[in-house]
Order: C-alpha cells, then structure tokens, then sequence
C-alpha cells in the first residue's frame, strides 16, 4: 500500500502525461519512496499490456529495484482472492527482465530465492513487460534488442540522465514517456533539464519536503556529526596517491571513534558516508 502523499505524486504524474507532458521529473526526499512509489506506475502499464523499460545507473541498484518489483509481486500473491484485480495481476505475474552482466544477474537470482524462496526474474525476454537495465550495459547493445519497445522509461537518479551516455539511450527510445527520479533535481554542470533547452523532460513535480515528512512521522529526526578534519588536510591527501592505504586507515579510526562515541553509548542505528564508494561503511 502506498501512503497517501506516494498516491498524490502519482495522481500528479498522470495528469500532467494527460495534459501533454511526455517527460516529467518526479522529486521525492531521500527515503521516502521514490521506488515504490514508481513501481505502483510500473504496475499500471504492464498489467494492461504495456512495456516499462527502468534505467539504473550503477548495476548495484539494480538489486533495490528488483527486489522492490518482487515484493511487490510476492504481496500481490497473497491477496489474489481479495478481488478481480489483485487475481488478474497474479496470473499476469510480475516477473520482470534484466539487461546487465551475468554476475550481477546471477547475484540478483540468488537474493530472490533467498528473500522470497524463488527467481523473478523471467528466463525469456521476448514477452517481457518490465525491463531493469543498467545503461553503460544498454548502451552498447542499442538497436540489438528488436524486442524492447517501451511505452513508459524510468530514469532512476534521473540527475545523471542528461550525460552523453543517457541520453543515447533516451533519444532511441524517443517515442516513450520518461519518468524521472531524484532527490536532487540539480546538476553542477548547470545542464538543464528542460526538453526546450536540450533537457528530457516538460515539467516537474515536487513531493513533500524531508521536513514536512519528519514532521508527520514518516521519515525518521537525525543528527549529523562529522570528523575534525581540515580541508587542507584533505586536499593535501589528495595529492598523495601513494599513501592510500595509510589514508583509508587514519580516516576508518576517525570514524570508528566516532561510533563508539555516538553508536554504541547511545544506541542510535546510524549510516556512514565515506568519499568515495569502495569505502563507505553502512550499517
């Protein structure tokens, strides 16, 4: 079930594909259910014969939004009596395709059957409704899927579609709608997003801010504490390539200290954010 400001934004997005618009930017605070609330929109092309075609930018989002369709799937399993619809949907199924590298495809299989006890992920291509596929993979196999014919595109992240990379796979499929999401409608390049200024997209529509979704409980009250380190520190760091292990490590203490301050004598769940993504620690 999508809360009720979830169905505001899709109520939203379909009225403005009603009134002309064929590229809409969807922004959602982080954690408040960009992917769920897209996968509801996913639900309602492919149950009436529509292809969705979902566009990641890294291959290890790949994992969040399948699971995401599966468990969806998996919910509409167990309420197939409750009435037409529900039955309609798990006799279409919701098993959907992926284009990507055989490892993460076989690594997604293996969370499938482990989280939910089987695959979703369907064996052919050929018939398929829903399509998760990782660009730089897509990219370099254009016009080779003569079966990919998307009504709908979902642009996860969409703040990277308009790289050069992206936007070849957009302008292909050019006859589709597209439906992007971010947290961050922004770039630093300054590229707009705007179809009339060589952007994807008609119009934008703003979901409720992180604040207004603290306030009604939604999203969770946090604090933010950060190591005493200077910028010229790390500048300097920067420039020392050679010591990188020595960097990884100083800084690992730093936040474990911090852990150890904050995490465990308070007993506060807590996310920590590295420069880059072969570090970061998440918990």
């Amino acid at each position: 079930m999508l809360r009720d400001y979830q169905l505001e934004m899709v109520k939203k997005c379909s009225s403005a594909y009603r009134e002309g618009a064929k590229g809409i930017i969807l922004q959602m605070p982080t954690g408040s259910g960009k992917t769920k609330t897209a996968s509801y929109i996913v639900g309602k092309y492919t149950t009436s014969g529509r292809q969705v075609l979902w566009l990641v930018h890294r291959e290890e989002l790949m994992l969040q939004a399948s699971l995401t369709f599966s468990e969806h799937e998996l919910e509409l399993e167990q309420e197939d009596t409750i009435n037409s619809i529900s039955m309609h949907l798990a006799s279409l199924g919701y098993k959907h395709s992926l284009i990507c590298s055989k490892n993460t495809e076989n690594a997604i299989k293996s969370r499938h059957a482990k989280e939910f006890g089987k695959s979703f992920i369907r064996k052919g291509n050929f018939s398929s409704k829903l399509i998760i596929a990782s660009v730089p993979t897509l990219v370099r196999r254009l016009g080779k899927y003569l079966w990919l014919k998307p009504d709908q595109i979902i642009a996860d992240e969409c703040h990277l579609s308009l790289s050069e990379t992206w936007s070849k796979v957009i302008n292909f499929y050019s006859s589709s709608r597209l439906l992007g999401l971010t947290a961050t409608p922004s770039r630093l390049d300054k590229k707009p997003f705007d179809r009339r200024h060589g952007g994807h997209y008609d119009t934008l529509i703003n979901g409720p801010s992180m604040k207004t979704l603290i306030e009604n409980g939604s999203l969770s009250r946090y604090k933010i504490f950060i190591p005493p380190i200077s910028f010229k520190e790390i500048t300097l760091r920067k420039k020392i390539e050679k010591q990188n292990e020595i960097r990884k490590t100083r800084s690992l203490g730093e936040l474990l200290i911090l852990e150890k301050k904050y995490g465990h004598k308070n007993g506060w769940a807590h996310i920590v954010f590295k420069s880059r993504i072969a570090k970061n620690i998440t918990q």
